[in-house]
């Protein structure tokens, strides 16, 4: 899967990443660095991350996900 993700960013094909974290995760030191790499690199990454992007899913409590409520037409919407 990765190798078609950079790939794909080779061609420049539009790329969205929508993720539905929890808070938990969110706390993971990496995350700021990662999703400001994947936005220079042309990722258009919808996350509340409090750096100014609030567009996107925003995170849910520690084993409270709920599949049913992913916004897939919110990444859809944002592919150009």
């Amino acid at each position: 899967m990765l190798g078609l993700l950079t790939e794909g960013l080779g061609l420049d094909l539009p790329i969205v990443a929508l993720s539905y974290i929890s808070a938990a995760q969110a706390k993971q030191p990496a995350l700021p660095r990662v999703v400001s790499t994947l936005r220079v690199g042309g990722v258009r990454v919808l996350l509340d991350d409090g750096q100014g992007h609030g567009e996107g899913s925003s995170h849910h409590e520690p084993k409270h996900g709920r599949v049913e409520e992913y916004p897939w037409d919110l990444a859809l919407d944002n592919l150009d």
